[in-house]
């Protein structure tokens, strides 16, 4: 007896099936602006890592065509070569683990929370300084980047692109005082017009 032969899944959408276009840098900051909601909003880690991790990879593929380096890259270079593997593996490790071919229900994985802050910044950084008009489109980096900086001003003093302008969208706004929820939502339409002075 002859098996009928398995129809692909894609011929049997309809020929109006409903698309989207969309580049993919346009896809890299649409799933940076949503880690950036769920890190506002204490959304779930693993969700968070995965998406900025995604980001963050295409950004740093965009950047080598144009001849330059992302935040991630540039400091991976600047450990020492003989270190270079252990480190990534350590930073790397969840983001593997998450898409990797070989999967075990019993692998435990041990992602450092503080990388998802860390990669949303690496992110938000590359779109300010080489995409500026799709950053422009999205209050949530400018909020982020705020957020960062107001939290680390000895880490990153300069390092952004505007920083001045970003700092004084949040000028006098306590953000000791608040938690991310209501500093994400009570700065938000000044970020909507700090974008207008980019």
């Amino acid at each position: 007896m002859t098996s009928r032969p398995v129809a692909k899944i894609h011929n049997k959408f309809a020929e109006d099936t409903a698309t989207i276009k969309v580049t993919q840098l346009e896809a890299a900051v649409r799933q940076l602006v949503q880690a950036i909601k769920f890190y506002f909003y204490d959304g779930d880690a693993v969700s968070i890592h995965s998406l900025t991790r995604n980001a963050e990879e295409i950004l740093s593929k965009l950047l080598i065509d144009k001849g330059k380096k992302s935040m991630w890259t540039a400091t991976v270079d600047m450990v020492k070569e003989e270190r270079r593997e252990e480190f990534r593996r350590k930073i790397d490790g969840a983001k593997n683990a998450f898409k990797h071919r070989v999967v075990s229900e019993t692998n435990v994985i041990e992602m450092p929370l503080e990388v998802n802050e860390l990669f949303l910044l690496f992110s938000t950084h590359a779109v300010h300084s080489f995409w500026l008009e799709e950053f422009k489109k999205h209050p949530e980096l400018i909020l982020f980047e705020c957020w960062y900086i107001t939290h680390h001003p000895d880490i990153l003093d300069g390092l952004t692109p505007q920083s001045q302008l970003i700092q004084a969208t949040c000028a006098g706004f306590r953000h000791s005082e608040v938690s991310k929820q209501e500093y994400f939502s009570g700065l938000y339409d000044a970020a909507i017009a700090t974008i207008s002075k980019l």
